[in-house]
């Protein structure tokens, strides 16, 4: 499968399902938006929001290289 069809699939299975995802600024989005990258932030979310996990966990679970890129991309997500 390409890139292309397994994001087809996620997104025709979202709006199938009705799915409106949260977006990080407020408010709801559309079943169109949703792709399997989004997975990932909503993974890193999660984490950081939910579970308190600390960023080298989110790094490990993510398998960023290096914790300044996880910082850089979800750094934003840590309450301050």
């Amino acid at each position: 499968m390409t890139d292309r069809s397994v994001r087809n699939v996620v997104t025709r299975a979202a709006e199938q399902a009705g799915v409106h995802p949260y977006r990080i600024e407020g408010g709801r989005g559309e079943s169109h938006e949703v792709s399997p990258h989004m997975f990932r932030h909503s993974i890193a979310f999660r984490m950081i929001r939910r579970e308190n996990k600390r960023l080298e966990d989110v790094m490990l679970r993510l398998r960023h290289a290096t914790l300044q890129t996880t910082d850089e991309v979800y750094g934003h997500f840590r309450r301050r």
